[in-house]
């Protein structure tokens, strides 16, 4: 058969994750008719009800199995993750409608089935079409045919859902905490760099999976011996160094009779993105005033990984 020669209604359908966001990398999307581009002559309509969106559109039967008229739902993007995704289309229904109206389904340029559904009847529904298998990188699509013998029918286009199959262990879930570490509680480190240089008073990594965000957060106290002298403390994925991405206000002793006056509580925090999976490795970081004693508790450094932004 030679699509290019029958009457078609393209709906391109595309998966964003989100991650999202659905709870899946890619869980369900729908598609109106008000995403298409058209040739040849539709006719929009609100007539009959139960329609998805706030109207449909529709054309009449060419009378035979060829016409060159198309409309084209393109969505931005593609399949996030391979696996099988079910197919549904919506009409509203009518006593001239299309009673055996075909939907041809794509993964990608790769045709995977097609099936007719009579759209005489379970207007407002979103109707099975059946289950297509999705490679990650592919747009779905769907290809609703007027191939009528009669030109007193018409073929309505309203509206296209895929739904992902199921979760399995290879799917990525957009939820905090797929993957969490956490250094050692109330450990002590002295801070031995001065000036630009930085201590590295702990560190942790994590695994990732795929490419995401690595939140990285670390509290505590830190600790100065000599008055009018500060110490910075600071989170980094390098080690050593001077580079501090999360970096706490400065904290500084002042003159005081107060036995704790040599302690002050830090907080800070720093969100990083990689673009490919792999262990990354991240430290909890400090340096002093020259001829300051000071030392740094943490409770604890944390590092939580996010596949997506929601």
């Amino acid at each position: 058969m030679k699509f290019h020669k029958t009457f078609v209604l393209v709906f391109m359908v595309a998966f964003a994750c989100a991650i999202g966001s659905p709870v899946f990398a890619w869980h369900t999307e729908e598609m109106d008719n008000h995403t298409a581009t058209y040739t040849g002559t539709w006719g929009t309509s609100t007539m009959k009800l139960l329609y998805y969106g706030d109207d449909y559109r529709y054309a009449v039967g060419s009378g035979s199995s060829t016409t060159t008229a198309k409309a084209t739902f393109t969505n931005s993007t593609s399949f996030d993750t391979s696996g099988y995704y079910y197919v549904y289309a919506r009409w509203s229904s009518a006593s001239n409608r299309s009673p055996n109206a075909y939907f041809y389904v794509y993964d990608g340029a790769t045709y995977r089935f097609y099936t007719t559904r009579n759209q005489t009847t379970r207007g407002g529904e979103w109707v099975y079409l059946g289950a297509c298998y999705g490679t990650a990188g592919n747009y779905g699509k769907v290809e609703v045919q007027n191939r009528s013998t009669s030109t007193l029918n018409v073929v309505v286009a309203d509206g296209v859902r895929w739904v992902k199959e199921n979760i399995d262990k290879n799917d990525i879930v957009d939820e905090p905490g797929i993957e969490y570490s956490s250094s050692s509680n109330r450990s002590i480190a002295s801070i031995t760099s001065t000036g630009t240089s930085s201590t590295n008073c702990t560190y942790d990594s994590i695994s990732l999976p795929a490419s995401g965000y690595v939140l990285v957060m670390a509290s505590g106290i830190a600790k100065i011996t000599e008055p009018d002298h500060w110490v910075k403390v600071g989170i980094s994925d390098l080690s050593g160094g001077t580079d501090f991405d999360g970096l706490a206000p400065m904290i500084e002793r002042e003159y005081a009779e107060d036995v704790y006056a040599d302690e002050r509580m830090f907080h800070c925090q720093f969100v990083y993105y990689y673009s490919s999976s792999g262990t990354r490795t991240f430290y909890l970081k400090a340096r002093k005033q020259v001829g300051t004693t000071g030392t740094v508790m943490w409770n604890p450094l944390v590092l939580l990984y996010f596949p997506s932004k929601y």
